[in-house]
């Protein structure tokens, strides 16, 4: 256990910090206890609270490169079982009181010379039926739902919008379009 002291100010900082190399920098690894039997243990990245302001935030970035800059990676571990199932990964903002507006969830490629392409693609099934994607507005138990839109920025040559299914030896999908 590592803990900084208390104060009234403001606690102190604890600070995990590997050595610097000319070809490759030192890692910091952060991994939960294993289990034969039982579940394996938790990892817990969590702010402060506070009881009169804002909670402290959570940054996770990679430094600037050269060539490029790191990645950043979630995934869930596999399952191997014959009815296993492979862990969720959710992103998901906290809920407001009433009368207040929750956090956005904001997803925001990068720009450039050439701008960053944004990806929502569900898994692939070798005997089965492929994952789906679901784009769907919050409901409301008061008033209308929210709105869900589609659409290209405007440019000198404005983007296509496609919608398409994929193609199939025997019966290529349907596009419905419904209110």
């Amino acid at each position: 256990q590592m803990e900084s002291g208390v104060s009234q100010n403001q606690a102190g900082n604890i600070v995990l910090s590997v050595g610097e190399s000319n070809t490759q920098g030192g890692g910091i690894m952060l991994a939960g206890g294993d289990s034969g039997s039982e579940t394996g243990g938790l990892v817990l990245l969590k702010t402060g609270t506070s009881a009169a302001s804002v909670s402290g935030n959570l940054h996770l970035k990679t430094s600037e490169g050269d060539a490029s800059s790191g990645n950043i990676v979630f995934s869930s571990g596999s399952s191997y079982s014959e009815n296993g199932v492979s862990g969720t990964i959710a992103l998901r903002t906290g809920d407001a009181s009433s009368g207040m507006i929750s956090g956005d969830l904001i997803f925001l490629a990068g720009g450039g010379n050439k701008g960053g392409n944004f990806i929502v693609s569900g898994g692939d099934s070798v005997t089965s039926t492929g994952g789906s994607v679901s784009m769907r507005s919050g409901p409301s138990g008061r008033k209308s739902t929210g709105a869900v839109k589609m659409l290209t920025m405007s440019s000198a040559a404005s983007g296509f919008v496609h919608l398409l299914t994929g193609a199939a030896k025997t019966r290529s999908g349907n596009i419905r379009l419904q209110t």
